[in-house]
C-alpha cells in the first residue's frame, strides 16, 4: 500500500475498523478494531523508530482478516462474501 490514508480507506471499505491517534511525546497509537467490538491488535510507534504506520496496519489486517475483501485484493485473489460462499 502507498500511504496511511489509502490503507485506512481500503480497510474501511472492507468493513475492518482501525484507528490512528497521537499524543505529544507519547507516540502514535495504531489499532485494528474498535472500542465497541474489541481490538484485534494495537501498538504505539514513535517517529524515527523505523516502523511505518501503513505497513503495520496492512500486516495486522492480513494476519487477523485473511479472508477479507482487503486481504483478497492485496493478494490478487477474488473475494467471495460469506453469504455468497454459503450459496455455492
Amino acid at each position: 500500500m502507498s500511504d496511511l490514508v489509502s490503507v485506512m480507506t481500503a480497510l474501511y471499505e472492507s468493513e475492518i475498523n482501525s484507528s490512528f491517534s497521537s499524543f505529544w511525546d507519547g507516540g502514535f497509537t495504531l489499532a485494528l478494531g474498535d472500542e465497541m467490538n474489541g481490538y484485534k491488535e494495537a501498538t504505539i510507534i514513535y517517529p524515527g523508530d523505523g516502523v511505518d504506520a501503513e505497513d503495520w496496519l496492512h500486516e495486522a489486517a492480513l494476519n487477523h482478516y485473511p479472508m477479507s475483501k482487503y486481504a483478497c485484493e492485496a493478494a490478487g485473489r477474488p473475494f467471495v462474501p460469506i453469504d455468497q460462499a454459503n450459496d455455492a
